[in-house]
């Protein structure tokens, strides 16, 4: 019996550090679409294009900010959960609880507003073709 309470802390464990490294790779890929994003942004062509640019940018930017709050909050996490074990106090466990649930309900807005991001981003990089494809459609008589 406790070999298996031990396979399982264990397995809680590996679960725990592939989050961890998600949470980073999230993070990380968010950064690094806004940096190249703003190096390679082109303004000046279309106007909406230049708005839905702007509105990727801040979506990153809130999307990078929230997930970063997210590993912090993580980190304080799982320091309340070691108090818990070695203290086992019933108010340190609701407090776990209350941040592990706090992290969770910014996981969401964190999610979406990334989202949102790359859609601004394809939109407003992709409006000069459409629009230059769909002219020269007209133009031609196709």
């Amino acid at each position: 019996m406790e070999e298996s309470d031990q396979d399982h802390a264990a397995s809680v464990d590996r679960a725990r550090d592939h989050y961890q490294k998600l949470c980073f790779y999230r993070v990380s890929l968010v950064f690094a679409v806004l940096a190249i994003s703003i190096q390679t942004a082109n303004f000046g062509t279309f106007v909406f294009a230049d708005i839905s640019e702007l509105l990727g940018w801040l979506a990153l930017l809130i999307s990078g900010t929230v997930g970063l709050s997210r590993i912090e909050i993580g980190v304080d996490f799982d320091r309340l959960v070691a108090i818990v074990k070695v203290h086992g106090r019933r108010k340190d466990r609701n407090d776990a609880t209350e941040h592990f649930d706090k992290g969770e309900r910014w996981y969401a807005f964190h999610k979406y507003s990334l989202v949102a991001g790359f859609v601004c981003l394809l939109v407003a990089r992709s409006c000069g073709p459409v629009i230059s494809i769909y002219e020269r459609m007209t133009s031609t008589g196709c």
